[in-house]
């Protein structure tokens, strides 16, 4: 079909997702030669172990996805948790970005291509390509072929060992040293990658479709090729998908509370509350809206009460259009900080109410009975108040 469309190698934006664990093994899958496989059948022992080792279990490890064409690489996308189609179709946005980008740099428009894993083939996903791509805007391989996507699988055998020299420590040192690897990789690498994949196509169909060995895409060499790999100086911004739905929910309920909010301020009368105490039955947010103006009306005028209504109705709107106007992944930072911002607060508070009260060992114990007796006592005295019958007796 690519070759019959007469798509050439310099068409293509080969793509590809990749799991790489924290571990000893980078790349922990085997793949044996025809005299391995021989070697297997008879018993070899140690073919038998190679392929029999033990493995850890619940290894920390990193999907990651990313494209490589003759004109350079795509960003590299990190994805949090397992891939599903909600989390593909957030990766595809990001690779139409990448592929317009080409487009207006260098007016190439290119051709994607993926595999034809489950995730990528469902309806939704589907239509999505058709709709970003248009229908002859992509091109569609069989699931686990690195026969086929010999570009982008050729790059994650380059990229993986170099990562693993690095010796990464923890997940996110793993993301590091994977950004600075991926945007470090020679342009004339990447090049050289792309130009060999018509070769590959061409041998497949000699070979009926049959597995290609090493042997089948061996080259006369007539000299030695020197790459050099420079990190760059800035990396670009870490591009995410999620795999998990519920962030809309939360941005749909937010955006609703926003909204009632915001129709509170709009119907507070500022003329009718001059010579009015708020009332205590308004719900709590209502209530320091209207707490708030009162005091304004009080302490600076009528006029200066309305400005501080129209800004508190203005700052509100934006901040529904800047929810609204949010992606996916933006809106997931903005909840972070939210979360961040409340769990600093909620330390200052513990923080200041440990400084309150501070026991010395001696006499911890004497300062806690005097704080509950002055309780108990308060208490009493409130009750009395309401009903003369009460007596009581404290008990030191």
């Amino acid at each position: 079909m690519i070759l019959n469309r007469g798509i050439n190698y310099d068409q293509i934006m080969f793509t590809d997702e990749c799991i790489i664990d924290l571990s000893a093994y980078t790349n922990d899958s085997i793949r044996l030669d025809p005299e391995m496989q021989e070697e297997l059948k008879n018993g070899r022992k140690e073919v038998y172990n190679l392929i029999n080792r033990e493995k850890r279990k619940f290894e920390k490890s990193l999907m990651i996805a990313g494209g490589i064409s003759y004109y350079g690489l795509s960003h590299l996308i990190f994805l949090e948790g397992t891939m599903n189609d909600f989390a593909y179709g957030q990766a595809l946005l990001f690779f139409k970005d990448d592929i317009d980008a080409i487009r207006d740099k260098y007016g190439v428009k290119l051709i994607f291509e993926q595999d034809g894993a489950a995730v990528h083939k469902t309806r939704a996903n589907i239509t999505l390509l058709n709709r970003l791509f248009g229908e002859n805007g992509w091109v569609q391989n069989s699931p686990n072929s690195p026969d086929l996507a010999y570009p982008i699988e050729d790059l994650w055998s380059i990229v993986k060992p170099r990562v693993k020299r690095r010796n990464p420590c923890s997940i996110e040192e793993l993301k590091l040293y994977l950004l600075e690897e991926w945007n470090s990789v020679p342009i004339e690498l990447v090049q050289n990658l792309c130009k060999g994949f018509l070769i590959r196509i061409n041998k497949a169909l000699e070979l009926n479709g049959g597995r290609l060995e090493p042997e089948h895409l061996k080259k006369k060499i007539t000299h030695n090729t020197t790459y050099y790999w420079e990190t760059p100086a800035t990396l670009p911004n870490m591009r995410v998908v999620y795999n998990n739905k519920k962030f809309y929910k939360y941005k749909k309920k937010e955006l609703k509370i926003i909204r009632s909010e915001l129709k509170k301020i709009q119907s507070m009368n500022v003329d009718r509350m001059k010579n009015k105490t708020p009332d205590m039955n308004l719900p709590k947010k209502q209530m320091e809206y209207s707490t708030l103006i009162r005091e304004v009306i009080v302490s600076q005028g009528l006029e200066k009460a309305k400005k501080v209504k129209k800004r508190l109705f203005n700052d509100t709107k934006n901040m529904i259009n800047k929810i609204k106007g949010m992606s996916l992944i933006e809106y997931i930072e903005h909840l972070k900080k939210i979360v961040e911002e409340k769990t600093k607060k909620e330390k200052i508070k513990r923080e200041k109410d440990e400084n309150m009260i501070r026991f010395d060992d001696d006499n911890s114990k004497a300062i806690i009975n005097e704080i509950i007796v002055e309780q108990k006592i308060t208490k009493l005295l409130e009750l009395r108040k309401f009903n003369k019958r009460i007596r009581y007796k404290i008990k030191f």
